[in-house]
């Protein structure tokens, strides 16, 4: 753990403590209701970013810039993304905890999404991030991978070498894995959808010609 990044620690240690908050949840009695904005705060964040990073932005650099620069670029957003979703998650469990103590769904749901951030974290993206720049480092001699079309010669002639090869299947593993566990995590919010329900709350004028006011506010199912 000491070789990961200060904040990487920080939210590693963060979903290990939250931990307790599932195994133990009567020691967060009496505090359930003034952690309901962070249940909303930290699943919006989370589940907004899950769906962005993994639908839309991923998608979108990789059909507009080449592969290598692709990689870059995720090398320098996953760790991030990864401290973000850790941090959300581990908020999220805590608050699951102390609000609906005796609902054994979302405290499965919330433990996957936490598991989830965290192996990504602390294990899949650090291993995934190395092997493609070994690859990379095989790929640039051999002219692959720095323009958005390769020569169709060179990746013939990539094909037979046996180092790249592989690093191919390393890297296919690790990435497969991260982004299964990735998309586990991403299912696991969605329960969460039912048990924060917006209502309307209608608030009395304050002067007789008034019209009522209309406010959102949140209604958490315990």
């Amino acid at each position: 753990m000491s070789s990961l990044p200060v904040l990487s620690q920080i939210a590693t240690a963060l979903g290990v403590a939250s931990v307790s908050a599932l195994a133990a949840p009567q020691r967060l009695k009496g505090i359930g209701e003034s952690l309901a904005p962070l249940l909303s705060l930290s699943w919006g964040v989370l589940f907004g970013s899950q769906v962005w990073v993994s639908l839309v932005s991923g998608i979108t650099m990789f059909r507009t810039v080449p592969r290598h620069t692709f990689g870059k670029l995720q090398s320098k957003l996953f760790p991030a993304y990864f401290q973000l979703s850790t941090i959300c998650s581990s908020l999220l469990t805590i608050a699951t905890a102390a609000l609906m103590p005796s609902n054994r769904l979302l405290h499965t749901c919330a433990g996957l999404s936490l598991a989830s951030s965290l192996v990504n974290l602390v294990y899949l993206e650090p291993q995934t991030t190395a092997t493609m720049y070994e690859r990379h480092a095989i790929e640039r001699e051999l002219g692959i991978g720095v323009s958005m079309k390769d020569d169709p010669a060179t990746v013939e002639m990539a094909k037979a070498n046996t180092e790249l090869q592989r690093l191919n299947k390393k890297f296919g593993m690790y990435h497969g894995i991260s982004s299964l566990s990735n998309l586990i995590g991403l299912v696991a919010l969605f329960p969460f959808a039912w048990a924060i329900k917006p209502a309307c709350l209608s608030v009395a004028p304050t002067s007789p010609s008034g019209p009522p006011s209309r406010h959102v506010i949140y209604k958490i199912d315990m």
